[in-house]
């Protein structure tokens, strides 16, 4: 099977030892995040060191006595490497309600904790975003950022209007590299998309840590945009490049989009915050279709794609029913789409999907060389 998961790993290990050290150093906690509509900027402003959780070593073993299996792969790989020893350095968990997903772990994870105090899980947080553009919401977002500051400054540093400034511009500043690297990545030479990820995944792990630039190459054609679901695994890249193209852009929850957009630092430091996170880029079950499709297709003609390939877990049907929309709305642009189809969270046929890919592709070429002509 193709696979950078290995490499993956060793960005996982080396971000353990760097927090690790840095706790032993200046005592603070290191605070675990689930999702990327965690404020790392609250965790950073309470002293603390935040670290982003991922499947980096699937397996079920550790949670298949715990876990009745069958009804979440992304639940179950998440869960058993909160418990397989993976996460034992964390000292707090805070649990974001995006993906959706995410609010199944924590009851399975908290139920699971109170009932059995043996249980091998940090003490854990949930912590609440929602999308729209109500001012109900709005408020609601906004306490939601204050309750979480209170409770990560009750087990570090009490949160004030000042530190969190500070964390907001300290991040900032990172935030500005991964824009950066959003250039690097549609530049030639540029980046590969596998090289953007892992350089983006380093960050996540561990953000006190700048973002590495990747390494420049001569890279294969097509342009594509990588999309569909959020990312639960780390193959993904490898398999879609090892097919003859190159990824420049992405839109899941460890790809830049979700990243890049900084913190308003000329307002209430609560409320940038909760608005930074509630406009995030929009992803389905978050928004409209309308919003969701007309963002997409102004990000795929600004990367200038040649196509884009959809990569749809099964387990995600919200992301599916948009396909048929998008697929339209892109091809009114001249962008073609390849929607791979279902596909399982984890264990992907790869050697069918690099087919699949190299048949796309080659269509694409036959319409480039074509077009050139005329």
């Amino acid at each position: 099977m193709l696979s950078s998961t290995s490499t993956f790993s060793s960005l996982f290990s080396e971000a353990v030892t760097a927090a690790v050290a840095l706790r032993a150093a200046t005592g603070r906690k290191i605070v675990g995040y689930l999702g990327a509509g965690v404020p790392i900027e609250i965790i950073a402003a309470a002293g603390h060191i935040p670290f982003r959780i991922g499947v980096f070593q699937p397996g079920l073993k550790s949670v298949e006595r715990f876990l009745e299996m069958g009804d979440s792969d992304v639940v179950a790989q998440l869960a058993n490497a909160m418990l397989d020893g993976s996460y034992a350095f964390l000292d707090y968990v805070v649990v974001g309600n995006t993906p959706t997903f995410n609010i199944t772990l924590f009851h399975f994870l908290r139920e699971s904790r109170r009932l059995d105090p043996s249980f091998p899980a940090p003490p854990m947080i949930f912590h609440e975003i929602h999308h729209g553009e109500s001012d109900t919401i709005a408020a609601f977002n906004v306490e939601s950022c204050r309750r979480l500051a209170d409770q990560l400054g009750a087990l570090g540093t009490k949160v004030t209007d000042a530190s969190l400034r500070a964390a907001i511009e300290k991040i900032n500043a990172r935030r500005q590299e991964i824009a950066r690297l959003r250039t690097l990545r549609r530049q030639s030479p540029g980046a590969s998309g596998t090289e953007a990820l892992m350089a983006l995944t380093r960050w996540q792990l561990f953000a006190d840590r700048p973002l590495a630039d990747p390494p420049l190459q001569t890279r294969e054609l097509p342009r594509v945009l990588f999309s569909g679901s959020d990312v639960s695994h780390f193959d993904h890249y490898a398999i879609v490049e090892a097919a003859g193209c190159t990824i420049i852009a992405d839109d899941h929850d460890w790809g830049e989009e979700a990243l890049l957009s900084a913190v308003d630092t000329g307002s209430d430091p609560f409320i940038a915050i909760a608005t930074r996170y509630a406009n995030q880029t929009p992803r389905s079950a978050r928004w409209s279709r309308q919003k969701r499709i007309a963002s997409f297709v102004e990000r795929a003609i600004e990367a200038k794609v040649n196509g884009v390939v959809l990569w749809i877990s099964e387990e995600d049907q919200a992301s599916s029913w948009d396909v048929p929309a998008l697929t339209d709305a892109l091809a009114a642009h001249g962008v073609a789409t390849l929607d791979l189809g279902k596909q399982p969270a984890f264990d992907s046929d790869s050697a069918a999907i690099v087919a699949k890919l190299r048949r796309w592709l080659y269509e694409l070429s036959l319409q480039r060389n074509e077009t050139e002509v005329a």
